[in-house]
């Protein structure tokens, strides 16, 4: 690996991009989780869905554990209630 690196230093300064994305967005979802309350983390949620999407309107991905978490903290609570739930719903 490291023979590899040092032949194609390009691939070292790919990785180091990456990962500083990676802790960059790891220590927004820290500082989110501990200071901020459900509301603003949510608005904040939303704002990065409309610019990752570019558009006008916003599509929620589908409901996942980890997204559920991230807004509300905990884990998500009754299956059963979620069924009915459309995935990928428009708000607009």
């Amino acid at each position: 690996m490291k023979a590899l690196l040092k032949k194609y230093p390009a691939i070292s300064l790919k990785i180091m991009e990456e990962f500083s994305k990676r802790l960059e967005r790891t220590e927004k979802l820290v500082s989110s989780l501990t200071s901020e309350d459900t509301e603003k983390r949510i608005a904040a949620y939303l704002v990065e869905l409309a610019k990752n999407q570019e558009s006008t309107s916003i599509t929620l991905p589908a409901h996942t554990e980890k997204r559920h978490r991230l807004l509300f903290g905990g884990h998500s609570g009754n299956r059963k209630q979620e069924a009915g739930r459309v995935p990928g719903e428009r708000l607009d």
